[in-house]
């Protein structure tokens, strides 16, 4: 299972790279919008992927923080693509910072 996990996450990875390159190369808005939704999915992932793991050496509070974090950066994009609300993106990226500090502090444990 955790050799399938870590597969699906490269392919998460490597796919939303991809677009990012896509996006920033063509400058095509519909490329822009499709890795905003990837930022989205690849949090949502993160937060589903880091609240599965239930490791005894891991701090469950610090466990959950990080997953709530990653989960509402990813419910965060999706309403700064919907609303086109800026607001909605700098909190997307702010708890993506927060879940990404959180997961380097779950890693280092």
């Amino acid at each position: 299972m955790a050799g399938t996990r870590q597969t699906a996450i490269q392919a998460i990875l490597v796919g939303y790279l991809a677009l990012l390159v896509v996006a920033i190369v063509t400058g095509n808005p519909l490329a822009n919008v499709a890795v905003n939704l990837g930022f989205a999915v690849v949090a949502l992932y993160f937060g589903y992927t880091v609240y599965e793991d239930e490791r005894p050496d891991i701090d469950p509070r610090v466990r959950l923080v990080t997953a709530t974090a990653f989960v509402l950066a990813g419910i965060a994009q999706f309403v700064a693509v919907a609303t086109q609300a800026a607001e909605a993106d700098i909190a997307s990226s702010a708890l993506f910072v927060v879940g990404f500090i959180g997961y380097i502090v779950l890693r280092r444990a």
